[in-house]
């Protein structure tokens, strides 16, 4: 489970901003080797966050791919169907 703490500052990084320990240290009133172990787990999860979305897309993007195969087939049953 991730700590409402961890998830704060992810959002923060995730947004561009440029966080330090001692912002960390300010605002949750941390001490100095405590703040540098949030800041350094936020940061590891914003990349398993990135990493996830870029499989996601990844996977996405193939299945796509199969559906447009699957569908533009020539010979599909729409050319079996008898014409009047």
């Amino acid at each position: 489970m991730i700590d409402r703490g961890i998830e704060l500052v992810a959002e923060h990084l995730m947004s561009g901003q440029r966080i330090t320990v001692y912002d960390i240290q300010r605002h949750f009133k941390l001490n100095k080797r405590d703040a540098a172990a949030l800041l350094e787990r936020a940061q590891n999860y914003v990349e398993d966050r990135t990493i996830e979305r870029q499989s996601r897309k990844q996977a996405d993007m193939i299945a796509k791919r199969k559906a447009e195969r699957h569908f533009n087939q020539s010979g599909g049953t729409a050319s079996r169907r008898p014409r009047f």
